[in-house]
C-alpha cells in the first residue's frame, strides 16, 4: 500500500467538489489488510459510490498482491446499544 503500511482515501462529487466518502485501509504492504471504513454520506447512499470504493480498494490490494483482506463490520442494529451513530 504504502511504506507506512496505511491507506486512505477519499471521494469527492465531481461537479461541487463536495467530499461523499471516505474509506481506511490498514495493512502490512506484504500479506494482508484490513478494511476498518467505508463510508459515504446518507444522501449519497444508494448510488453505488460505495461499491466503487470497496472495488477500486480491492484492485489496489490485488495490485499490491496483498493476498488477505478483512473487513470490519458493525450491524447498523448495534450502534444503539454500542452507543454509536
Amino acid at each position: 500500500m504504502n511504506e507506512c503500511g496505511y491507506y486512505s482515501k477519499v471521494n469527492h462529487e465531481r461537479r461541487r467538489k463536495k467530499l461523499v466518502g471516505i474509506r481506511r485501509v490498514i495493512s502490512d504492504g506484504i500479506f494482508q489488510a484490513l478494511i476498518c471504513d467505508l463510508i459515504v454520506l446518507p444522501e449519497y447512499q444508494g448510488r453505488g459510490i460505495g461499491g466503487v470504493m470497496l472495488t477500486q480498494l480491492l484492485l489496489h490490494c490485488e495490485y499490491e498482491e496483498i493476498v488477505m483482506v478483512q473487513l470490519a463490520y458493525i450491524d447498523n442494529c448495534l450502534c444503539p446499544i454500542l452507543n454509536i451513530s
